[in-house]
């Protein structure tokens, strides 16, 4: 196997925020990387089984583990390490700064090493890349870093807080410690990120309890007096926004971007030690994109809706209605939507608080029932009335005891907080903070409402820009019963899905997302060295799938010392394409359980 990924346990915690760590599985498994989670009670003795290692945060190693750790670098294995240093300092050739609590980090203004001055080698590119794609990227959590060799080459650094300026944004900002640090050791390399990365993609995912409205400091237009998910937003509303169209919103996918920055260091170790390397890509057929556009059924308005659903036939294209409760639509509605391919979803009711539509799950598990019943189709996904939340992760246990597969409440209410209030564009499975259990329940966030009458059509624009660069889904909300009364509305919905198109993004409803993304996590990437009778060699890849898989695109980046690819394999007459910064043979096949592909 190629990349392990270090235990993150108890016993093992530099601080208590070391506990967001065990979140790296979870980054791993979407990225569609082939990884091994090291055995937590002998981690260090399985080195050998890795050519690349994770520290998914900052760790208190004892001298055992630094030692090993030590040597496999030295050697000519890859570290990596999210958080701090983990008491390998000497491999980092950095010191610890101390604490941060939650700050920014930008590209080094003269990416250098640490006491020459020289430029950081182009190799280093594809990370610096992700560090320059817009704003400061913010971190909640990580340490400072002080460069100690001229050898070390600082990527990014952080940025003083004040430093920021609503005329002129981070330029000009004031450097506060080396935050991005690359450096070779021995006959290896390390890349240091001492942002914490995984607690920073949880907390902007997953936001703060909601127990109270917003503050008014925070955004006076999202104290209206009622509980809703976006009065958990963690970003900040000055420095995280930018004006698009004319209107403020979270432009940049921070959580998506803190993924891709591993993936990115991951895939420059695995270069740089000549190291072949397969990746599961997000969607068939290497499509760079996939669009959503769900309805939420708001009064349940026959002629409304039906004048919907022939505009979306006329698109050619499915699309997710979310079922308010009670009434809904004639059951020969939901049957004709689901022979078009479309989906009949729940639009959990706790705002209106009548019998039954209050933030009780009971009151969950009476409208599911209700609607599946109504519509005598499986109902796997959510999403609630005016985004109604309250807690944190709570609502991701209720639907996860129904059985409700996906929920995509997370997104904007309010003008001012469209685009990435919770971070991003792709698909994540929740963490339970208490337990650090995973729940099964896939979220699939949503960037607006209704296009032209409350987001300007450019900020549709710049979320399929977004997600066509990052990988992951541009989900747009049109309410039946707002493109039923203006024509500008259904124009901007036919606008938006021409938009993407042309660009190469097809569109799906949320159970096809929430299918894919399952059964992409049981494919299977597994590198084997021959046996020495067979004359050894580098590692053979082979991939094999749990369930059906079509057009499967399966990436793989060749080191650039690596051998020439293996007659007979898959990927020998694959195109090449570029991919997170880096050119790599692509491979589409149709995955089959039992059967087993060799990649190299």
């Amino acid at each position: 196997m190629c990349i392990g990924l270090y235990p993150v346990t108890p016993k093992n915690y530099a601080d208590f925020n070391s506990r967001w760590g065990v979140y790296a599985s979870e980054v791993l498994a979407h990225a569609g990387l082939p990884f091994k989670s090291l055995n937590a009670n002998d981690p260090a003795g399985e080195l050998p089984l890795v050519s690349i290692l994770l520290l998914p945060t900052n760790l208190r190693l004892n001298d055992t583990e630094r030692r090993l750790i030590m040597q496999f670098v030295e050697q000519g294995g890859t570290l990596i390490a999210l958080g701090g240093t983990s008491g390998l300092e000497e491999v980092f050739a950095c010191r610890d700064g101390g604490k941060v609590e939650e700050g920014w980090i930008g590209p080094s203004p003269q990416p250098r090493q640490g006491a020459g001055g020289a430029s950081a080698p182009g190799t280093a590119a594809p990370i610096m890349e992700i560090l320059r794609r817009g704003q400061a990227l913010h971190a909640f959590g990580g340490r400072r870093l002080a460069v100690l060799s001229a050898q070390a080459r600082e990527l990014a650094v952080w940025l003083a807080p004040e430093s920021w300026n609503e005329e002129r944004g981070w330029d000009g900002a004031v450097a506060e410690g080396a935050a991005v640090v690359i450096n070779d050791y021995g006959r290896g390399r390390a890349v240091l990120v001492a942002a914490d990365v995984m607690q920073s993609i949880v907390r902007l995912q997953q936001g703060r309890p909601v127990h109270v409205d917003a503050p008014p400091a925070a955004a006076a237009e999202l104290n209206d007096g009622i509980l809703k998910v976006d009065d958990g937003i963690v970003l900040d509303f000055a420095r995280d926004r930018e004006i698009i169209g004319g209107v403020p919103i979270f432009a940049r996918p921070m959580a998506d971007e803190w993924r891709e920055l591993v993936i990115r260091a991951i895939l420059w170790g695995a270069q740089e030690a000549g190291l072949d390397i397969p990746l599961l890509w997000y969607w068939p057929d290497f499509v760079p994109a996939v669009g959503q556009i769900s309805h939420d059924s708001d009064g349940n308005n026959p002629e409304m809706a039906q004048a919907l659903l022939n505009l979306m036939q006329s698109l050619g294209i499915p699309s997710t209605w979310c079922i308010q409760y009670p009434g809904g639509y004639a059951p020969e509605f939901y049957q004709r939507l689901h022979q078009l391919g479309s989906e009949v979803a729940l639009h959990f009711d706790a705002r209106s608080g009548s019998i039954g539509t209050n933030w009780l799950e009971a009151d969950l598990r009476r409208q599911w029932e209700w609607l599946r019943e109504m519509s005598n189709l499986p109902v796997i996904s959510n999403k609630n009335h005016y985004l109604r939340w309250e807690g944190l992760t709570e609502f991701f246990l209720w639907l996860e005891r129904l059985g409700i597969k996906s929920d995509q409440t997370k997104g904007p209410t309010k003008i001012g907080v469209g685009g990435y209030p919770f971070g991003g564009s792709h698909p994540w499975f929740p963490l339970e903070e208490q337990t650090l259990r995973f729940i099964d329940v896939l979220e699939v966030p949503h960037q607006t409402w209704e296009l032209v009458s409350r987001w300007p059509i450019a900020v549709g624009q710049v979320m399929v820009d977004k997600a066509l660069e990052n990988g992951g889904v541009a989900h747009f909300l049109f309410h039946p019963v707002v493109v039923g009364r203006s024509a500008a509305v259904a124009n901007a919905l036919s606008g938006i899905v021409a938009y993407g198109r042309e660009r190469g993004m097809p569109w799906w409803t949320n159970a096809a997302i929430q299918d894919w993304e399952r059964r992409r996590r049981e494919v299977r990437l597994c590198g084997e060295h021959p046996p020495l009778s067979a004359g050894g060699g580098p590692l053979v890849w082979k991939v094999e799938a749990g369930r059906e898989l079509k057009r499967a695109a399966i990436l793989f980046f060749t080191g650039k010392t690596a051998r020439s690819r293996q007659s007979g394999a898959i990927g020998a007459s694959g195109e090449w394409v570029q991919a997170f910064g880096f050119p790599a043979r692509l491979l589409v096949t149709d995955l089959v359980p039992g059967e087993v592909k060799q990649l190299s």
